[in-house]
């Protein structure tokens, strides 16, 4: 037997606020954050917690699925409404870097496993595909540099994301080192 739908929804709208309240402790705590702060921010039972993430990684993979599901979607979106190839491929790298400076929990999961690659999460693949297109795109417009691959693109990245831990504080010196980046990634000129 089914539980009633007000039952359901109860359980959906927890487990929202679970996720709202763990985004916002492993942002502000890293990976050590406690889900006993993460139940109280919520506003339910711990037990509530474990009832919808039977472990604490568990809870981490579905904040870290959350924001790469954003993160996707933001990219579809920029691609369907815009004319501007390379434009949209720098402000999916500006989004990209906004999103490690203030929600950090990407940026801690590359610091533990040291490999984008190995971001377990159930939308890695479209993450990849989605950013691949995004460069093929560019690449194609003439608006970034011809020589280089997704996973060369995907290294920069991780070290642009882990570069936000150092200067998270200062959006001035986040948008230089973005810029910096940006400009390595325009297509060269050859001089006579």
């Amino acid at each position: 037997m089914r539980p009633p739908k007000s039952l359901r929804l109860d359980a959906a709208r927890n487990k929202a606020r679970i996720l709202d309240a763990a985004e916002k402790v492993f942002a502000e705590e890293g990976l050590a954050a406690s889900t006993d702060r993460v139940a109280t921010l919520a506003g339910v039972g711990i037990g509530t917690v474990f009832r919808h993430f039977s472990t604490k990684e568990l809870l981490l993979q579905a904040v870290l699925d959350r924001q790469v599901t954003a993160l996707v979607a933001e990219a579809n979106a920029l691609v369907a409404t815009s004319n501007d190839a390379g434009e949209t491929f720098r402000l999916f790298l500006r989004r990209a870097f906004e999103l490690a400076t203030t929600k950090k929990i990407i940026v801690a999961v590359l610091e533990k496993t040291g490999n984008p690659a190995t971001l377990d999460t159930s939308n890695r693949i479209e993450l990849l595909r989605v950013l691949d297109a995004l460069l093929k795109r560019a690449q194609g417009s003439g608006k970034i540099r011809q020589d280089i691959n997704l996973d060369e693109l995907v290294a920069l990245m991780q070290g642009l994301l882990q570069s936000s831990k150092y200067i998270q504080s200062d959006k001035s010196a986040r948008e230089h080192v973005l810029d910096i980046v940006l400009d390595g990634l325009r297509p060269t000129t050859v001089s006579p």
